[in-house]
């Protein structure tokens, strides 16, 4: 099997009209890779949502899950907003 390494960007708007189905989210990594493609998988950056963490561990099993730095600085400067 020939693996190469690549950027899949997933954008889900959490503020969109229309609701992000998780379902048809799995069912096409699913069926467009197989587990051990999907088990080559090294690294995911996702935001702070523990939703993308389950379906993620469920789709890619052997992924580090790295919550992006702007989520973090995000929450940071909020606490430290209501903390003034």
């Amino acid at each position: 099997m020939q693996i190469s390494w690549q950027i899949i960007f997933v954008y889900c708007h959490r503020c969109s009209k229309s609701q992000f189905n998780l379902n048809s989210f799995c069912t096409y990594f699913e069926n467009s890779y197989s587990l051990d493609e999907r088990s080559t998988v090294k690294s995911i950056f996702i935001d702070l949502n523990v939703n993308y963490q389950l379906f993620i561990r469920r789709l890619f099993p052997n992924a580090e899950i790295i919550i992006d730095s702007f989520h973090v600085v995000q929450l940071i400067n909020r606490a430290q907003s209501y903390n003034l």
